[in-house]
């Protein structure tokens, strides 16, 4: 356990063993009062950092060798990329303001190992299926449908975009 001048706290949620760091408390509150970051944020950073600690041992020092470790463990449990990389964001944050408030003097650059995120690429329509398109444009306004089918398709806009703008009428062009 860290040794702390106020001692050492070691507290349960719901069953599972969490930090003794006090300072964790106080990285959870700067969080809230100085970020101004949510309380759902909030969580996620606790249950990130908790993760990390119970995987690794109660240690201030972040080392290539525990980060590793961490990764491959919550990879092994199906964890997607995503999902890791935003526990190693949370990590990054809690290892600046570790070395901020001085338990930390050097900082390993976690973010090196944060792989890529996978993206896909859209799916487009050919030739063929966009002249379908347009060749089922049946509304009042043809044309004007027909022009705004056609900016959209040339613009590269997504579908959700698509969906969420307001062309109603020629007077929200």
């Amino acid at each position: 356990f860290f040794q702390a001048e106020d001692g050492i706290r070691d507290y349960k949620v719901t069953g599972v063993q969490t930090c003794a760091l006090p300072i964790l408390d106080n990285f959870l509150s700067w969080l809230v009062y100085e970020k101004g970051y949510s309380q759902h944020t909030q969580e996620a950073y606790k249950s990130d950092i908790q993760q990390y600690i119970n995987l690794v041992g109660e240690t201030l020092e972040f080392t290539r060798d525990r980060i590793v470790f961490f990764e491959q463990v919550l990879s092994s449990r199906g964890m997607s990329q995503n999902s890791i990389n935003r526990k190693l964001s949370s990590l990054v944050t809690f290892q600046k303001y570790l070395h901020r408030e001085g338990p930390v003097k050097t900082i390993v650059p976690i973010q090196s190992f944060m792989m890529k995120k996978k993206r896909r690429l859209p799916a487009v329509f050919s030739k063929e299926e966009f002249e379908l398109l347009l060749s089922h444009v049946a509304s009042s306004y043809p044309y004007r449908d027909t022009a705004i089918i056609e900016l959209l398709y040339a613009s590269g806009i997504r579908r959700s975009e698509e969906h969420t703008s307001e062309l109603q009428s020629p007077c929200n062009l």
